[in-house]
């Protein structure tokens, strides 16, 4: 599993029921938090793990999806949400990336705190909503990022970002400095790949899903 790439299925808000089933069905590892195991029905795959304090679902839907094969990971940690679970196991069994669905929608705090374990994950990490991609990346990687010429995105610091090369965009970025702010709100791609790097820091980028469909590779290094 070490490189791999995890789909990570949260609580909240799920993309629409076909492009649910097409995520969870392209993935190769699937670890479900115990909260969203209440809305998990048999025409979606068996988990690999469910991970939790499990005190948000019923121990016989547990039993149930034990018996079909999915691994139970009881962590009982009351200062992290399920999501920082999640993510700093499959980290430490070896993921590359994840995919994670379910991280906005319903309360907004879930959905900040969300936001705020996923800028501090060394995890590539890519969000699928019902209609925009969120995009995390790590400082001293050199990413090339697939758009359509016009496309929309916004890119967010969540602290202070250094020596940001951003090219193939409206408003390109040469070694600069991008401070949490707005900076970053709405440019649009003028190519059909996007480059960016930066050196230290914490970035994000949130675009509109594309209108030909989502891409299972949002960006690659």
């Amino acid at each position: 599993m070490a490189g791999d790439r995890w789909l990570v299925v949260t609580n909240g808000t799920w993309p629409d029921r076909e492009r649910m089933k097409g995520l969870v069905g392209a993935s190769r590892h699937l670890i479900v938090c115990d909260g969203a195991l209440n809305r998990w029905t048999d025409d979606l795959k068996v988990p690999t793990i469910v991970i939790g304090d499990f005190d948000s679902v019923d121990s016989s839907l547990l039993t149930a999806w034990e018996s079909k094969g999915a691994q139970l990971l009881n962590v009982e940690d009351q200062d992290t949400n399920d999501l920082h679970k999640a993510l700093a196991h499959i980290k430490s069994i070896g993921a590359g990336s994840s995919l994670v669905v379910g991280a906005t929608g319903g309360d907004p705090a879930h959905e900040l705190a969300n936001l705020l374990t996923c800028s501090t994950t060394p995890l590539e990490t890519q969000w699928h909503t019902q209609t925009h991609e969120y995009l995390f990346f790590n400082p001293g990687v050199d990413y090339s990022i697939d758009f359509f010429p016009g496309q929309e995105f916004s890119l967010f610091a969540f602290e202070m970002s250094t020596r940001v090369m951003l090219k193939g965009t409206h408003f390109p970025l040469d070694g600069d400095t991008l401070d949490s702010g707005s900076r970053g709100l709405h440019n649009r791609a003028t190519a059909t790949q996007v480059d960016l790097a930066y050196e230290s820091g914490s970035l994000m980028m949130i675009r509109a899903l594309r209108e030909e469909g989502p891409s299972e590779d949002g960006y690659e290094a």
